[in-house]
């Protein structure tokens, strides 16, 4: 620190000593707090500190105590007191006591640089921006390595500013950063977070694997996660397994700490491992049954109901018991409940999320009237009622937000008015930000919102042509790249007529392109959008659908679609997952059977819901083999856990039809019955048919026919209910 500095600290401490606080020397509460201050013990008092604190007149008092008593005092001791002092004002969040006491250490401990950058922060936030830059600045020319802090501090203030140009800055501060003091965390961290921000991919991987190198448990996890996102997870494989060693090694014993539990199970989620983060979870409960584990627990179970969602062709029922335990444990999960909600408005599943929804809305709503002005709970309450589908409401709350600058609240407004019916509302919304974009183009964030805007109104093309100015669509940010994607994706599903997600028809839906004057045009969005790894899977799904509605352009859809496939070498599992489900809904089991014996091989056998397909496609198909689809199903059913009641329904089914084809028609009916009681009425039709082949088997025709007349019935009340008793 330069002697101008230390000058400036001493005036400063000065100033806090005699200017703010002679008022209270004729105070007669300030006269016997003095006096008492030289009682060792009753200063050291945490109760009398904390009646102290508890008013800022009385804490000012204390304060000056404290600065009397000094005279009697050591420096180490005088550093003590403050730290205490310090500790306490923290801990009561009371950001101008910080600052004074701040300033007091600074003025006695100089060259301390940590000091220094913490009074530097409390500045900033209170407002004191000119005067924290003025302090920062000095200390980021110095060459000492504990400098490097300040660089980060530097780094972190740009970073907020959400401009391309500060950014740009802050990516050179934290270059800086880990000159002085290389392979810090901290700064290889944040370096490789706003180098993929920026769309530096390449660079920013380089980082996080260096990340990786220096902390191979947190810098780890990091690197596994920014290659989850990609799609590259097997290039993670080694610090995946080092540091899967490592948390194996500290969690098993008796009793694990709690963060190393904590990191496992995000191990598990990152690998796409749920089951063993729930199993391990579980586990611990019993005696680590903290906030954080049962939120940790929470998260397990809604990605393990996400994941189930994500591979279905229509939602289980399992996911919402597996939401609803989610919400026992965390009911303030706006995750959660969104699936909850979702499952629950397409009449599925029991409503209990609802109440765990309502408790968060009025936990969110409670704490906005304590705190009016703070946006981040507006925006969450706004979204707990989006996703409750009371969009006037949800748009109504953040109508206060500047608009003139594209910001994330700008866009979910958006969202909310078109959703409400307001959509010339939510359009001159979108208007009003195209000035600011047109004098900022270098602002990538700004065109990434606008563009979320666009498609939140289905301007499709609009926003696909926005995004692919910024660069090669290659080259964006993993979030840019999904959001171009689905721009693709909505377009061809707008133009093309495909019919609501998750009903019967989406899902049986297999459009004929020969006829269509657009139809190369149509293929070619197709195409593009495969080239984003983040929609592929979607994308493959189009494609194999034009390609067995047969026609002209169903070969150009085959020779897309594999090169889609081998693209996504790394999660073939899941693709050859849908696309053997495709195939079954095309009544093309022998496909269908291709696809799924790859997808069971790929993920070892290890998922429920792809075992039953493929017994389904064996049993149907050439093969007609029972003994190899019973040994399928009989695994699924093993692998079921006890929240998946729906799937188990389907599970059953299943094994019911191939008792029918054993011609064992009492196991059958057995099965069958259970199914029935396990399933939701849009996923019970084919279950009564099976149901009545298996009485007449057993010669009773009177029943037989009668759950042949309720599946009728239940086709005609629900044609067009989402879900499918068939192939999950």
């Amino acid at each position: 620190m330069t002697s101008g500095d230390e000058d400036n600290f001493n005036e400063q401490e000065h100033e806090s000593k005699s200017g703010d606080l002679w008022g209270f020397l004729l105070s007669p509460t300030a006269i016997t707090l003095a006096v008492l201050s030289f009682a060792e013990g009753w200063l050291l008092s945490r109760q009398m500190r904390l009646l102290l604190l508890s008013a800022p007149f009385v804490f000012a008092c204390f304060f000056f105590a404290v600065l009397t008593a000094q005279i009697n005092d050591s420096e180490l001791q005088l550093e003590q007191r403050y730290r205490n002092m310090l500790s306490e004002s923290v801990m009561n969040e009371d950001r101008d006591a910080q600052e004074s006491v701040l300033r007091s250490l600074v003025g006695l401990k100089p060259q301390d640089i940590s000091l220094q950058l913490q009074l530097i922060d409390v500045l900033r936030s209170n407002g004191h921006v000119s005067e924290s830059t003025k302090l920062l600045q000095p200390l980021l020319l110095t060459d000492s390595e504990s400098s490097s802090a300040a660089h980060l501090l530097y780094a972190k203030y740009l970073i907020a500013e959400e401009t391309a140009a500060a950014r740009e800055q802050a990516v050179q501060q934290l270059v800086l950063a880990d000159e002085k003091n290389p392979n810090n965390p901290a700064v290889l961290r944040l370096l490789a977070r706003t180098l993929v921000k920026q769309g530096a991919i390449t660079l920013g991987l380089k980082r996080f694997k260096q990340l990786a190198e220096a902390d191979p448990i947190m810098g780890g996890l990091e690197y596994i996660k920014f290659l989850n996102m990609t799609g590259d997870l097997p290039s993670a494989q080694d610090t995946i397994d080092k540091a899967e060693r490592e948390l194996k090694l500290k969690t098993d014993v008796d009793t694990p700490a709690e963060l190393d539990v904590l990191q496992l199970a995000q191990l598990y989620l990152l690998t796409n491992r749920s089951g063993e983060a729930l199993t391990l979870l579980e586990d611990v409960l019993p005696r680590l049954n903290s906030w954080d584990v049962q939120i940790a627990y929470s998260e397990a179970l809604v990605e393990s109901a996400r994941i189930s969602l994500m591979q279905a062709e229509s939602p289980p029922d399992a996911a919402v018991e597996k939401i609803n335990t989610a919400l026992q444990q965390n009911p303030a999960s706006t995750t959660a409940i969104r699936l909850a909600l979702a499952l629950s408005l397409q009449g599925i599943g029991s409503l209990d999320s609802l109440d765990s929804f309502k408790a968060a809305e009025s936990l969110c709503a409670a704490e906005l009237e304590k705190y009016p002005k703070n946006p981040e709970l507006r925006l969450q309450l706004a979204r707990i009622r989006g996703i409750q589908k009371r969009y006037a409401e949800a748009a109504e709350l953040l109508k206060d937000f500047p608009t003139s600058v594209p910001t994330r609240p700008v866009s979910e407004r958006i969202g909310f008015l078109w959703k409400s019916g307001q959509q010339d509302a939510a359009r001159e919304l979108v208007a009003s930000r195209e000035p600011y974009l047109e004098q900022h183009p270098e602002d990538r964030t700004a065109a990434f919102l606008h563009a979320s805007d666009l498609v939140s109104i289905q301007r499709y093309a609009d926003a696909r042509k926005t995004l692919s100015r910024l660069d090669e669509p290659q080259s964006l940010p993993m979030q840019y790249m999904k959001l171009l994607g689905d721009a693709y994706l909505h377009e061809f599903d707008q133009r093309s007529g495909k019919p609501e997600t998750h009903s019967r028809t989406a899902l049986t839906w297999f459009p004929k392109l020969e006829d269509r004057s657009d139809a190369g045009a149509l293929l070619n969005l197709l195409e593009e959008a495969s080239k984003l790894p983040p929609v592929r899977i979607e994308v493959a799904d189009r494609l194999l659908r034009i390609a067995l509605s047969g026609g002209s352009y169903s070969s150009r859809a085959a020779r897309a679609l594999d090169e889609v496939r081998a693209a996504r070498s790394d999660i073939d599992g899941l693709l050859s997952q849908r696309l053997g489900a495709v195939c079954l809904y095309a009544e093309q089991y022998n496909d269908a059977f291709r696809h799924l014996n790859l997808a069971s091989i790929i993920q070892q056998g290890q998922s429920a819901r792809t075992l039953n397909n493929l017994a389904i496609a064996i049993i149907r198909g050439k093969l007609k083999s029972p003994e190899t689809a019973m040994v399928n199903i009989n695994k699924a059913l093993r692998l079921n856990n006890q929240f998946q009641l729906e799937m188990r329904g389907q599970l059953l089914g299943t094994r019911g039809e191939i008792y029918n084809a054993q011609k064992m028609w009492r196991e059958a009916r057995i099965d069958l019955e259970e199914a029935l009681s396990l399933l939701p009425k849009s996923d019970r039709p084919e279950i009564h048919r099976r149901l009545a082949e298996a009485l007449r088997g057993l010669g009773e025709i009177s029943p037989a026919n009668k759950q042949d007349d309720v599946a009728e019935q239940l086709l005609n009340e629900d044609a067009e209910t989402s879900g499918d008793s068939g192939p999950q």
